[in-house]
């Protein structure tokens, strides 16, 4: 596995920078923390917009949050509505969401969120995103850099260049997630035929959305 992929170097540097991620998957809370970790960025992880809302009412030195949207307890929306309205939060906060529908899009600027990451996460252009809402230095250095171009593959097998990219060539992590994912799934198909047959439809499309 080492040698799929050399450790990359990440096109941005954003040594300094302290980040708030608000995840409630671990595995993307991995992913994305790996990415910015390896960018030289400070990260702290909370699993959903309460926890966020609790932790910013408290001093912080955050440049930025990184936040998803579908999330338990309190959505990405309703979070940065709070942030934005009640605490007065200026820093730049980013919606990380799969959604690709524009009422979802536009309901993420409606609710004061700055920019979308889309997920799956290209690093690169992850990156060049957060670069564009910090220092202006670090938006030229992004933009400087080639953007990924995704590998054609077939939907039957998985994309171990692409995963080793990502992680930026641990292979140690790669395996954990591997491990993880397959440990999560296993019985996936089980929980959602009894999900269906009890017509619980909306933890159906929560567990969709989260595979």
């Amino acid at each position: 596995l080492q040698q799929l992929l050399p450790a990359r170097q990440p096109v941005t540097d954003l040594h300094g920078i302290e980040v708030l991620l608000v995840e409630d998957n671990e595995i993307n809370q991995l992913v994305a923390s790996k990415i910015l970790q390896q960018a030289g960025a400070s990260v702290e992880i909370v699993n959903n917009g309460q926890e966020a809302v609790e932790r910013l009412r408290q001093p912080y030195a955050f440049a930025l949050i990184l936040m998803d949207v579908q999330m338990p307890v309190m959505d990405g929306f309703t979070a940065t509505r709070i942030l934005r309205q009640e605490l007065a939060v200026t820093i730049p906060i980013l919606a990380m969401t799969a959604g690709v529908m524009s009422s979802e899009q536009e309901e993420c600027r409606r609710c004061g969120m700055n920019d979308i990451i889309a997920k799956p996460v290209d690093v690169n252009q992850m990156l060049q995103c957060i670069a564009s809402h910090l220092r202006p230095e670090l938006g030229s250095l992004a933009e400087a850099a080639p953007a990924t171009t995704p590998t054609e593959r077939s939907d039957e097998s998985w994309d171990l260049h692409q995963l080793m990219q990502t992680l930026g060539g641990d292979t140690q992590l790669m395996v954990r997630l591997l491990t993880q994912f397959q440990q999560e799934t296993r019985h996936l198909p089980d929980k959602l035929h009894t999900l269906l047959e009890s017509h619980d439809y909306q933890s159906a499309a929560r567990l969709i959305h989260t595979l």
